[in-house]
């Protein structure tokens, strides 16, 4: 191997290349702490899809886990966030770009599509942030620092790449991030990011793909019960268990699902969520959609009882994962799949 072969497999520093001054305008972006944490699981999510046969074949019961912890100063603020995962780690192979913003992967495809995930959610949340990382079959890990306020004043354009000794089967991501933006969450936020994290990845969570942990507790998702009763125009008759599987295709465009009636009114659990890739982008919890063809008028039986989820394919999201702009197409969908919902 020859010296340049040895640098480009062991970098000595990482491009953060953009305009240093685009990174303090990243705290800026319309975003929730919710939404921001879960570029961090997705990155972990996908590190494990694209590793899963060796760490499932290296490690007998393996199990992927994220955990996010908050660090707090004696009056109970946030100053912190640590979130640490055991998927596959970062790779010498992907690491020159890693940090390189909008630097897509090669493969986009998957939950980490636009390249951008870590480095503006760490800039949302703090100005200085650590990542350390190390992959399988890699004798070191890997340390990158990022000081805002440095990069700025130097304007600097890569950063060093601190290595040390490691465990050749190591393999896990650290992340800690601190000198809170304003967008960092409060303490009395922690449950609502529980609670919208286990919305976001209902799918995940209720096949045991991984485990999340916030704040010390293993986060599940909380199922809505389904009504199991007869036809109102029947009360004596058979038991109707109202949930129905749906599905749906035009040209590209495809959906499946469910759409159901809730056994009991509760606030938060009736509308839609539309999930791609796995992971909810429309409708997370406290925030589902209501579509009114399906719905009806808001204080109907339907609006309050109807309840779905639909899994989307071929459909672009937004920038921050939380929306799909293609209404035109999704609503051709939504229209189909109404029509099912009435045999």
């Amino acid at each position: 191997m020859n010296e340049y072969e040895i640098n480009i497999s062991k970098p000595k520093a990482v491009s953060i290349a953009i305009g240093t001054n685009m990174y303090s305008r990243f705290s800026s972006l319309v975003n929730t702490p919710s939404h921001v944490l879960a570029e961090f699981v997705d990155n972990a999510l996908q590190s494990f899809r694209d590793n899963k046969s060796i760490l499932e074949s290296l490690e007998p019961g393996y199990k992927l886990q994220v955990r996010i912890d908050f660090g707090m100063d004696k009056d109970g603020k946030i100053v912190c966030v640590d979130i640490n995962d055991n998927a596959g780690g970062i790779g010498r192979d992907r690491f020159n770009t890693a940090f390189m913003p909008a630097k897509k992967p090669s493969n986009d495809q998957g939950l980490n599509e636009f390249g951008m995930g870590l480095k503006t959610a760490a800039c949302w949340l703090g100005e200085d942030w650590q990542v350390i990382t190390t992959a399988i079959n890699e004798p070191d890990s890997k340390t990158v620092d990022f000081c805002l306020n440095d990069i700025s004043a130097e304007d600097l354009e890569e950063l060093p790449v601190k290595y040390a000794p490691e465990d050749a089967m190591s393999h896990y991501t650290h992340i800690h991030i601190e000198t809170p933006t304003s967008n960092m969450p409060s303490k009395n936020a922690i449950g609502k990011i529980k609670t919208e994290l286990s919305s976001i990845y209902r799918m995940s969570l209720r096949n045991k793909e991984f485990e999340l942990v916030i704040q010390g507790d293993s986060i599940t998702f909380e199922e809505y019960p389904v009504l199991n009763t007869p036809y109102v125009h029947d009360p004596n008759g058979t038991p109707i268990f109202w949930k129905k599987e749906v599905s749906a295709n035009v040209g590209p465009f495809k959906a499946k699902g469910f759409i159901g009636i809730l056994k009991d009114i509760k606030q938060g659990r009736n509308g839609f969520v539309i999930l791609r890739r796995g992971r909810v982008v429309v409708g997370n919890e406290d925030n589902h959609r209501f579509y009114p063809k399906f719905m009806g008028s808001q204080g109907t039986f339907r609006y309050k009882r109807l309840f779905g989820e639909i899994e989307v394919e071929g459909f672009n999201v937004s920038f921050n994962k939380n929306d799909i702009p293609d209404r035109e197409n999704l609503e051709e969908l939504l229209d189909m799949l109404k029509d099912q919902i009435h045999t």
